[in-house]
């Protein structure tokens, strides 16, 4: 009997310790799960907030890339109307200056004319007071079209000459020149020659390294300076020489420096020094 209660209790002991260690390793399973549970969290929040992050980063770039496609879009809208003030500016001074050198010259012939008339005013044929009085006045208009003329041609040469004199002085080179700069001298150019640049331009549909280098081989810029104005070796300014020379439909063996200045196309701008 003894035996048997005994063997009851050591039954109950050992029924709860596995028990007990049932719920222990069940705890440890809860806890191990727990564990698990809490990386995987921390790893989809880690991923949540780089999401967040790669978003943000992808976002703000989308803005600079937008922000600098935009900005380049300005300047160049900014530079292409620049261009077409400028050109309808040049275009109308040039248009000016010309049309007052006509009218110069009918005025230097009506003069003729009126010296012709006042020789055979002194015969008493004609009223000498009235032919001096009419060669006076014409006089004074001529004199006022060459003052507007000397004014349009100081207004094109305050920039364009300063520029042209730092090149051939070895102080300035093609490279530092703005877009406007290399306008305002193709312009100053144009207006002293007959539209020089832009009949290279039309004609041959040479390029602005081109153009300027046509202009300053016309204004009489040695190979020296020309090797300091596009900062290169002497070889490559003898490359670009023979470009522009198929450019413009020349042999090899031809001169510019003969072309621009017997070409009909164009009027000699090497009286104009620098």
């Amino acid at each position: 009997m003894l035996t048997l209660l005994y063997k009851e209790k050591s039954d109950s002991l050992q029924k709860i310790a596995q028990e007990m260690n049932l719920q222990h390793k069940i705890f440890e399973i809860q806890q191990k799960n727990e564990a698990d549970k809490l990386v995987v969290e921390n790893k989809l929040l880690m991923q949540e907030k780089q999401i967040q992050l790669y978003f943000w980063l992808l976002l703000s770039l989308s803005f600079i890339v937008v922000g600098f496609v935009a900005y380049q879009e300005i300047k160049k809208q900014y530079r292409k109307s620049y261009r077409k003030r400028l050109k309808r500016f040049m275009e109308k001074e040039l248009k000016t200056y010309q049309e007052n050198e006509k009218i110069i010259e009918q005025y230097i012939c009506q003069i003729e004319e009126l010296k012709k008339c006042n020789q055979q005013a002194q015969k008493g044929m004609l009223s000498e007071v009235l032919v001096k009085e009419q060669i006076g006045i014409l006089a004074q208009k001529i004199q006022v079209l060459k003052n507007e003329n000397k004014e349009i041609r100081e207004h094109s040469q305050q920039g364009a000459l300063f520029l042209l004199g730092q090149l051939k002085e070895g102080n300035l080179n093609v490279k530092k020149l703005s877009e406007e700069e290399w306008l305002n001298i193709f312009g100053y150019i144009d207006l002293l020659s007959g539209n020089f640049v832009t009949n290279l331009r039309q004609k041959y549909k040479l390029n602005e390294h081109n153009l300027m280098l046509a202009v300053l081989i016309k204004l009489g810029f040695s190979t020296a300076e020309l090797v300091a104005a596009f900062v290169c070796e002497e070889n490559s300014i003898f490359k670009k020489k023979q470009r522009l020379k198929e450019k413009l439909h020349l042999g090899k063996q031809d001169d510019l420096n003969a072309f621009f200045k017997t070409n009909p196309l164009y009027l000699s701008i090497q009286k104009n020094k620098l």
